[in-house]
């Protein structure tokens, strides 16, 4: 349908852009609509705003990188495209119900790090 065709563009736009700064107006162009038209029809399709959805897709890719990196929770969150780590902190927090390090801690396993101690 007309609906699942621009969700699809919109996502894959998405998908690949995530880690930089998203602009309303630039993603409504997408799809040749208003940005007010546009975040009322991604709301209804998608059931969350805009911002939600990105936000969901950095923290995703901060939780892969927390993972599969030992990088710095700062290079992270740039990575994942948050220009203010606070924000990411919080972000990340309110979609996982961790901190991002406490996220890495649990997912590393036993001797991963040396930073795992009996206590």
């Amino acid at each position: 349908t007309a609906v699942r065709d621009r969700i699809d563009s919109v996502c894959g736009h998405l998908q690949q852009t995530h880690t930089r700064p998203v602009h309303l107006a630039e993603v409504a162009a997408l799809v040749h609509m208003s940005p007010t038209s546009f975040s009322r029809f991604f709301r209804r399709a998608m059931g969350r705003t805009l911002t939600d959805y990105v936000n969901q897709l950095r923290v995703e890719t901060a939780c892969s990188l927390l993972t599969s990196t030992r990088l710095p929770v700062t290079e992270i969150a740039t990575r994942s495209g948050y220009q203010n780590l606070s924000n990411f902190n919080r972000r990340f927090r309110e979609l996982k119900g961790l901190r991002p390090t406490d996220y890495r801690a649990a997912l590393s396993g036993p001797g991963d790090s040396g930073t795992s101690r009996a206590r």
